[in-house]
């Protein structure tokens, strides 16, 4: 049996036995690990917000409180609860109105939107929490809002944050939504440069409790909608788009109407929607729910294009809905929650596809969230008040048991704190639950598993095909092919000695959770891997094919180290025919990138050369790490590497009676002139000298 139908058979069996076992023996619980930090009574008039203000990718925390008659206060605490400062702003909070952040000069640091008010006077306060002098940097009064009895019931929904006038400044985009009193009812853009506010036309609704947006149209301008409810508190007045009915409304940059909003009649009616994109095309797929006592309106969805056009609906009496249902769009699907445990899923084009029925999934659904390391995930507590946390096929990550908790008016939000990489902030009507959410260990140490159990049954395979290699061995009677078969078996060993080098590599990535770098280098080391199986049989390379092998695993080391690594290399075209034993030259790079870089930091810096000199070339590997007596161990005991090199170098003499001798010793300032390129200062040379 030829070498690389050996070592692709070996490779081939390990892998699959390996993934068969780790899928049937090996149980990695869930993704993440979850647990109650704290449980604090909630007080409306006391509310905490989490906000990633400084760009550090943990969350400060925004106590606000009614702190005197006409006097709201905001405390702000770092990630670990050291206190930042306390901003006192004039006027109450506005109860049905979020403190919201936002960045609007991209300075990674963002700054903060309070919403109080006086009397009949609304005011927007923007806060920058690390300023150290005025604080609250404008105070813009928003005309036209009134109260009802001194209370102010209007809601304020927000934020989207978006560059109205191409200055490279972004403005806060908010709505609000009154109730009884029933103005305003628009959406608002506030120019904190120009300390001016835009108002949208005048309506009878506006976004009510979120904004979405998204470029819908490529113009390089987000579109703005929300929710819209028929709440008919209008009742019989003529007002453009009253409340009497509910109404997909889309909002430019610029705060004209992108489309003539579309109606959705009758008291009761809620629609919200989402954005499919169709062949390259951006569209929106509305979602009316209806909660009246109208036989004729039923649920439905509708698949609306940039001009406002219903292209087609989806009548959804036949499910029977129940409660208040929610629906979001992913991966080219929509998808359908109701409390009773069902996901209805439709394709792109609204055909109906399946019901998917989880019992452990009835209750309420929270939300929507993107975790910091871009897992988007959903949110159900269901009845028998267990938090779920699931991806966006259902399968749960993570969950918790929250049986002492009240479940009416349950909201979550994200959070990075102190308590773990990841966290949810769960608010009831009565509680503030703060929730830990970390990657479960268990979830990763497969990957380990997977390679003890590949190493297992690779050695186990690799004895059987040793113990057939020397049976081939002994009917060998030329001494000079019995060498070769030496040198081969040689090589053999190197082979896997650098495949468990890299499946270490690759087992730690994805033990520190950074998947994305290991498949990127499970990738580049699989092209290698290829390369290595390909050139099997030559035992004999020339100077040029090894320097390629080892560009590439440079270019592999540099995947794994970022833009600390780099390395240069000067072959000149008198010195690229040279014959040399295969791998030999990269078993000394390998070396010096592992043992002269033992911390991983500052600059590492790989150079080599070669220079020909009559009968003989002499190659030079330099580097800038720890040097020879930076570390005791480093050249004192040979590792297996070299040790490999050293027999196959004495292999090689003997077959082609050509002799190649090696040397190593700290790097001197003679060294990093003559042979290298003048910017190392410390480190290691090695010297090979390759008689011709």
């Amino acid at each position: 049996m030829a070498i690389r139908s050996r070592i692709i058979l070996r490779i081939l069996i390990s892998a699959i036995l390996a993934t068969l076992l780790c899928l049937l023996f090996v149980d990695r619980g869930y993704r993440y690990s979850s647990t109650v930090v704290s449980v604090k009574p909630r007080n409306i008039d006391r509310e905490n917000y989490y906000f990633d203000l400084n760009g550090d990718g943990r969350s400060e925390k925004a106590l606000v409180f009614k702190s005197g008659k006409e006097i709201t206060s905001l405390i702000l605490y770092e990630w670990d609860d050291d206190l930042i400062d306390q901003i006192n702003i004039g006027g109450k909070k506005v109860k049905r109105a979020d403190l919201f952040s936002g960045d609007y000069n991209s300075d990674k640091k963002s700054e903060l939107y309070l919403f109080s008010y006086l009397g009949d006077t609304l005011f927007l306060n923007v806060i920058d929490p690390y300023s150290t002098s005025n604080q609250v940097i404008r105070r813009k009064q928003i005309e036209g809002c009134k109260t009802g009895g001194g209370v102010a019931e209007y809601r304020i929904t927000g934020s989207v944050m978006e560059d109205r006038n191409g200055d490279g400044i972004k403005e806060f985009y908010f709505a609000i939504n009154a109730g009884f009193s029933l103005s305003p009812r628009n959406l608002f853009c506030y120019d904190l440069i120009t300390d001016s506010i835009f108002i949208s036309q005048d309506a009878g609704t506006s976004p009510n409790y979120s904004l979405r947006s998204d470029d819908l149209d490529g113009d390089g301008f987000l579109e703005i909608w929300g929710e819209s409810n028929a709440y008919g508190n209008f009742g019989d007045s003529v007002v453009p788009y009253s409340d009497r009915s509910a109404w997909l409304m889309v909002f430019s940059h610029t705060l004209d109407f992108k489309f003539e909003p579309v109606e959705f009649e009758g008291f009761g009616s809620i629609v919200n929607a989402d954005v499919l994109e169709l062949q390259g095309e951006k569209k929106l797929v509305a979602f009316r729910t209806y909660r009246g006592n109208t036989d004729t309106i039923e649920s439905e969805l509708c698949l609306v294009d940039m001009n406002g056009n219903i292209e087609k609906r989806v009548d959804l009496s036949h499910f029977d809905l129940r409660n208040r249902p929610e629906f979001y769009t992913y991966n080219r699907e929509i998808s359908i929650y109701d409390a009773t445990g069902r996901i209805i899923v439709f394709d792109q084009n609204l055909e109906f596809q399946k019901i998917i029925e989880k019992d452990w999934l009835k209750g309420h659904f929270l939300g929507r969230l993107r975790l910091t390391d871009n897992t988007e995930v959903l949110g159900f507590i269901t009845d028998d008040v267990i938090l779920r946390i699931t991806d966006m096929g259902f399968r749960v990550l993570a969950e918790i048991s929250l049986s002492h908790l009240s479940t009416p008016n349950v909201f979550m939000y994200q959070v990075n704190n102190k308590s773990a990489p990841e966290g949810l902030l769960i608010k009831t009507t009565d509680s503030e639950l703060l929730i830990s959410l970390i990657p479960n260990p268990l979830q990763y140490i497969i990957f380990l598993y997977g390679v003890i159990i590949f190493m297992s049954i690779y050695a186990f395979v690799y004895v059987i095909q040793v113990v057939q290699i020397r049976q081939e061995k002994k009917k060998a009677e030329v001494e000079k092919r019995l060498r070769t078969l030496q040198l081969q078996s040689l090589k053999s060993q190197m082979n896997p000695h650098f495949i468990f080098n890299a499946l270490n590599s690759i087992s730690a990535m994805y033990m520190k959770g950074d998947s994305v770098k290991a498949q990127k280098f499970l990738n580049s080391f699989s092209r290698m891997i290829r390369e290595v199986v390909d050139s099997s049989d030559r035992v004999i390379v020339t100077l040029k094919e090894e320097m390629d092998f080892v560009r590439n695993y440079l270019e592999l080391e540099k995947v794994r180290y970022g833009e600390n690594f780099s390395f240069q290399i000067a072959i000149p075209e008198d010195c690229q025919g040279t014959e040399l034993p295969s791998m030999c030259i990269h078993a000394f790079v390998e070396n010096s990138v592992k043992h002269g870089f033992p911390d991983k930091s500052g600059e590492m810096l790989i150079e080599i050369k070669a220079i020909r000199n009559q009968d003989q070339v002499a190659l030079y590997i330099l580097d800038n790490g720890i040097g020879i007596n930076g570390n005791e161990f480093r050249y004192g005991r040979k590792g297996r590497g070299l040790e490999m090199v050293s027999g196959i170098l004495k292999s090689y003499t003997s077959i082609s009676g050509k002799s190649i001798h090696y040397s190593i010793r700290k790097l001197n300032e003679n060294d990093s002139e003559m042979h290298g390129s003048g910017k190392l200062e410390t480190g290691s040379v090695i010297e090979l000298l390759i008689n011709l």
